[in-house]
């Protein structure tokens, strides 16, 4: 989020940062903020990822399928093409395993409920 404030990203690719990974779960505020439970990040992430790239640092975004999102993969797969179209995706699947994530299985979609919107994300990219 502070990527999208001033020149921090030049002046850490200045520094030396070469490469980063920025989690970025939807194609609209709407979905990613849901997901992050943060209103407005999503805006600022954008930014972020913006200022990396025109700082030269080589970005992979991070797309986490749960609950909240896996319908929009295919919408976000276009959006990060239209936007940053030589960017490096990666994809996961939530687990409730983690200390990150809270012991919910209601945010764990089934592997066949991700499946078609994979596949059409995939197809898009």
């Amino acid at each position: 989020l502070r990527l999208a404030e001033g020149d921090l990203a030049l002046r850490l690719a200045q520094a030396g940062l070469d490469r980063v990974m920025v989690s970025l779960h939807g194609s609209r505020a709407e979905v990613s903020d849901t997901v992050t439970s943060a209103p407005g990040t999503f805006d600022a992430t954008v930014a972020g990822i913006d200022a990396l790239r025109r700082a030269g640092v080589a970005t992979r975004l991070n797309f986490v399928f749960c609950r909240a999102n896996y319908r929009d993969f295919p919408a976000f797969v276009a959006f990060v093409a239209a936007r940053w179209p030589a960017i490096t995706l990666v994809v996961s699947f939530v687990g409730a395993h983690t200390d990150v994530v809270p012991r919910e299985q209601s945010l764990i979609p089934s592997f066949r409920e991700v499946l078609p919107f994979l596949q059409r994300g995939l197809r898009t990219a």
